[in-house]
């Protein structure tokens, strides 16, 4: 499991790795959701190694500088990360900088797509820490000076994790952080964001689906 079965030399394209433990059986014609017949990859899976997913711990001392912006482009593409969205669209050719059209502002879009989807949600309130670094190595990837996390405003929860994790506000007295108790006594201090805001955005149907529909409540700006 996990091992690179395809690739392509194409500019828009990502591998495909292996999602179970087997032998490939054969490469054959198959039905697919949007492109029809299309050749596959059929696998034959070794029913004594279940599916396991690997742990990951992100290092305390985690610095996105510690990597230049051909590293993260290369380690995204071989990862074959891609859009949830549908298309399957590349992310490294979305954060891959460009000399000729140099990105200014990186639009994370936390919004759901559809009213009662919770996954965007849940991954910012239990996995916080890690979409912060992956945020921080997308903006040393892209070259964006600016970055704006849309979150939509019937999520006042993970708006609150966000900004928190983001603007670490300690008691000069007590040291609580704002997510672990009140504030009693003492003097609220906030940290540095790192340039990364989170803007709450009106909660209407469909903005999750484009960026394009984030950019100007988020932003103030439009293309």
């Amino acid at each position: 499991a996990g091992q690179k079965i395809g690739d392509s030399d194409a500019f828009v394209s990502a591998p495909v790795h292996s999602p179970i433990t087997g032998k490939v059986k054969e490469i054959a014609l198959c039905s697919h959701p949007v492109l029809g017949r299309s050749p596959a990859i059929i696998i034959d899976a070794l029913p004594h190694y279940p599916p396991k997913r690997p742990d990951f711990k992100l290092k305390d001392d985690f610095d996105e500088n510690s990597y230049s912006a051909e590293q993260i482009c290369d380690a995204v593409r071989q990862a074959g990360i891609v859009g949830m969205g549908g298309a399957g669209f590349p992310t490294r050719v979305k954060i891959e900088p460009n000399p000729r059209l140099p990105k200014e502002i990186l639009i994370i879009n936390g919004c759901e797509c559809e009213p009662y989807i919770t996954c965007d949600y849940r991954i910012m309130l239990e996995w916080t820490k890690q979409i912060i670094a992956g945020i921080k190595l997308a903006r040393k990837a892209s070259g964006c000076s600016k970055v704006f996390v849309g979150i939509e405003d019937n999520k006042p929860k993970a708006i609150e994790v966000m900004k928190a994790a983001l603007h670490p506000v300690r008691n000069s007295i007590s040291g609580e952080h704002p997510t672990k108790g009140k504030f009693s006594n003492g003097v609220k201090t906030y940290a540095n964001s790192n340039g990364i805001k989170v803007v709450p955005v009106k909660t209407k149907y469909p903005q999750a689906l484009s960026n394009r529909r984030l950019l100007f409540p988020s932003s103030a700006r439009q293309e």
